[in-house]
């Protein structure tokens, strides 16, 4: 596991935990967890989508280099 896995799941969990055990009306920690919840996937599609400019980034600079090593070949 990545060491953003990692601190993304230990930062949910001490969320999750927090809100549980806080002391409130019920109401008042659904609303929190959904809220908490709602911060979570934002962060988490955020790093998605890093991911995936990476990828593409990655992707594109060897696709360019392996091309250039090979057309000497052909």
């Amino acid at each position: 596991m990545s060491t953003n896995k990692k601190i993304l799941t230990a930062a949910a969990a001490g969320l999750a935990l927090g809100v549980l055990f806080a002391p409130a009306k019920g109401k008042d920690t659904r609303k929190k967890i959904k809220d908490t919840s709602k911060k979570i996937a934002g962060g988490v599609k955020t790093t998605i989508e890093k991911g995936k400019e990476k990828f593409k980034s990655f992707k594109s600079e060897n696709k360019d280099a392996t091309i250039d090593a090979v057309e000497p070949f052909s």
